[in-house]
């Protein structure tokens, strides 16, 4: 019990003469008035994660703009406009990004139009379509972009219902001539553009009942071709 006395003797003289120790001042941050001294104030841009050069553009943006602009000028040199347009991004189609950008954007969806054109001209249906739907996936939503595309939205509808068309016509052909898998292959390269095209659709489920009918009674190509 003396122990325990004396021990709190101890840590009261010890609390009390701490107690009586001078004040040694803390430096704290100027903060701007109005401001919450819980935390420094942050710019819009440090919120963001973005950082500004010397110009006061947004360097974050411009590497962004700089990796766009290479993808499609890559996707363009390999002769490939598909993996190009791949490479746009949302804010190139609204506008939001630098004119070295938006000239080579514009440049990729005016190509992917002219290979479809191109194309399709030539009976090569499967393949203009989707370029066609590239071009409109793509499509400029800032206006002064859009001005400069060769086709309007609907003219780009009208380019893949006609390769629709076209392929339908050429499944039927090999329908009638019951080469119903070619007719199924056929009709399946418009789903690729068109997914929902129903009389492709349509189509393709009536060939597919019919060569498993065939099938079953052993009179389909399989069994023909032994």
């Amino acid at each position: 019990m003396k122990i325990k006395k004396f021990l709190f003797h101890v840590l009261l003289t010890g609390l009390l003469f701490f107690s009586g120790c001078s004040y040694i001042p803390v430096q704290w941050p100027d903060f701007p008035a109005g401001t919450d001294q819980k935390e420094a104030p942050v710019s819009a841009n440090e919120k963001d994660g973005l950082s500004r050069d010397s110009s006061g553009k947004t360097t974050s943006r411009q590497n962004e703009d700089a990796e766009q602009k290479n993808r499609i000028e890559r996707g363009l040199a390999q002769g490939n406009v598909l993996a190009a347009l791949d490479g746009v991004g949302e804010n190139v189609r609204q506008g939001g990004c630098g004119q070295h950008v938006s000239s080579v954007y514009v440049r990729a969806v005016n190509q992917a139009i002219r290979e479809a054109k191109s194309r399709l001209e030539q009976g090569r249906a499967a393949e203009a379509g989707p370029l066609f739907r590239a071009a409109q996936k793509h499509y400029p939503q800032d206006p002064a972009l859009a001005s400069k595309i060769r086709l309007t939205p609907a003219e780009l509808d009208a380019g893949i219902a006609q390769c629709a068309q076209q392929l339908m016509e050429e499944g039927i052909s090999a329908y009638r001539q019951e080469r119903l898998e070619d007719a199924i292959e056929i009709w399946e390269k418009i789903l690729v553009f068109d997914p929902m095209h129903r009389a492709g659709r349509s189509a393709i489920e009536t060939a597919e009942r019919q060569l498993a009918n065939l099938k079953k009674i052993g009179t389909g190509p399989e069994q023909e071709s032994r």
